[in-house]
C-alpha cells in the first residue's frame, strides 16, 4: 500500500502532505483496490494472513496500538484465538483511555470469535469478556447491567480458579455496590479485591480499586483511611508511569478534608484534557467547580459543571453527566432559578433511575424535593 501510494506521489497524481484530505483518500482507494484484487483472485485469506504476520511481529514486541487492526485481519484470515486475544487488549486499552462506548462493540466481536475458536463454556476468554464488560458498563453509568456482568465474571473465576480475574471482578462489583448505594458491601468487596490484586500483581489496576475505595471512604466521613487508599494508589501510578491514574488520585488528594488544594484538581484537568480522557476531565471540572460553589463563586461554578457535563456527553458516561446536571441544579437553587432547576432534576432523576444509578437518582429526589 505505501509503495503504491509513492508511486502515486512520484507520478504527480498525488501531493505528499502526510495528514491531508487527498492523502488518506489515496491510501483508501489503494487499500480497497489491493483488498478488490485479493478476493477475485481468490486471495483475500492470504492476504489477511499475510497483514496479520506482520502485526503479530508488532504485537508482540508490546505495540498494543495495533490490537484493534491485527484482531479484524486475524479474523478475515480464519485465524480467531489470535483475533480474540488481540481484540481483548484493545478492548482493555480504550477501557483505559475513556473511550467506554467503543468497548462493547469490541465484546461483542469477542463473543462471536469464541464462538468460532470453539472454546468451551467459563473459559478464561468468556471471563474476561465479562470483567471488561462490567467496568464499560460502570463508566457508562448502566449500572444493573454492570452489576450482571461483574457477578458472572465473579461465578466463573472463582469456580474455575482465575485468580486474577477474580480479583477484577470484585473490584467492578464493588464499584457497582458503591453508585447504587450499598456502602457495605462496597467495602467488603473493594477490601478483598484490594488484598487480590496485590497478590496477584495487578499494579494498574490495584491503583484504580484503591482510588475507588479512597473515595468510598471519603463519603463515608473516614478522611484519613481516604488519604491513605489515595495516596498509595498515586504511588502505584507513578510507579507504571500510569499518567491517567496519576491524575485520578490528584483529584482524591483534592478532596475536602484529604488535601482540598485547587492546584491538585487544576493539575489533573490538565493531564485528562491532554490525554483526551473523558471521564477524568469531567470530574477534574467538576471538583473545581464544588469548590468554586463552596466558595461562593456561583456564575464560575456553573460554568465549570457544564464543561464538566460537556466532557461526560463526550465520553457517553452517563453518571458523570448526571451528576453534573445535579450539580448545576443545586446551583441554580442557590441561585433562586427554581424552574430551571426543577428541569434539571426531573430529567436527571428519571434518566438516572432507568440506567440503574440509585444513588444519584435518590439524591436528585432529595433536590427535587427541596425546589
Amino acid at each position: 500500500e505505501d509503495d503504491l501510494v509513492e508511486a502515486l506521489v512520484r507520478s504527480r497524481l498525488a501531493a505528499f502532505e502526510p495528514r491531508s484530505d487527498v492523502m488518506r483518500f489515496a491510501h483508501a482507494m489503494v487499500r480497497e483496490s489491493l483488498r478488490r484484487s485479493a478476493r477475485e483472485g481468490g486471495r483475500d485469506a492470504a492476504l489477511a494472513s499475510a497483514v496479520t504476520d506482520a502485526l503479530s511481529a508488532r504485537f508482540a514486541m508490546g505495540d498494543h496500538g495495533v490490537a484493534e487492526a491485527l484482531a479484524h485481519h486475524a479474523r478475515r484470515a480464519q485465524r480467531p484465538k489470535e483475533a480474540l486475544s488481540a481484540i481483548l487488549v484493545a478492548a482493555r486499552g480504550a477501557l483505559t483511555d475513556g473511550r467506554s462506548p467503543e468497548v462493547i462493540p469490541m465484546l461483542e466481536l469477542a463473543a462471536s470469535l469464541r464462538d468460532a475458536a470453539g472454546l468451551p463454556p467459563d473459559c478464561p476468554e468468556e471471563c474476561e469478556e465479562a470483567v471488561i464488560r462490567a467496568g464499560a458498563l460502570n463508566r457508562l453509568g448502566e449500572l444493573d447491567a454492570a452489576g450482571g456482568a461483574a457477578s458472572v465474571a465473579l461465578r466463573i473465576a472463582s469456580e474455575r480458579g482465575y485468580r486474577a480475574l477474580e480479583a477484577e471482578a470484585l473490584h467492578e462489583l464493588g464499584y457497582t455496590d458503591y453508585h447504587r448505594g450499598k456502602k457495605d458491601l462496597a467495602r467488603s468487596h473493594l477490601d478483598a479485591a484490594a488484598a487480590a490484586l496485590g497478590e496477584v500483581g495487578k499494579t494498574r489496576e490495584l491503583a484504580r480499586c484503591l482510588g475507588v475505595r479512597g473515595d468510598l471512604a471519603h463519603s463515608m466521613g473516614h478522611v484519613e483511611a481516604a488519604r491513605r487508599d489515595f495516596t498509595r494508589a498515586s504511588a502505584l501510578s507513578e510507579e507504571i508511569g500510569d499518567r491517567a491514574g496519576v491524575a485520578s488520585s490528584l483529584l482524591g488528594l483534592a478532596l475536602p478534608g484529604v488535601g482540598g488544594a485547587d492546584e491538585s484538581a487544576d493539575a489533573a484537568r490538565l493531564i485528562f484534557e491532554e490525554l483526551g480522557h473523558p471521564s477524568g476531565a469531567c470530574t477534574a471540572y467538576n471538583t473545581l467547580a464544588e469548590r468554586a460553589r463552596a466558595d461562593g463563586r456561583l456564575a464560575d461554578a456553573e460554568a465549570l459543571y457544564r464543561e464538566a457535563r460537556r466532557w461526560a456527553q463526550r465520553g457517553g458516561v452517563t453518571q458523570h453527566e448526571h451528576i453534573c446536571g445535579l450539580n448545576l441544579a443545586i446551583t441554580m437553587l442557590h441561585q433562586g432559578r427554581y424552574e430551571e432547576a426543577f428541569v434539571e432534576t426531573e430529567l436527571g432523576a428519571r434518566m438516572s433511575a432507568l440506567l440503574g444509578q440509585r444513588l444519584v437518582a435518590y439524591m436528585f429526589e432529595v433536590v427535587a424535593a427541596a425546589v
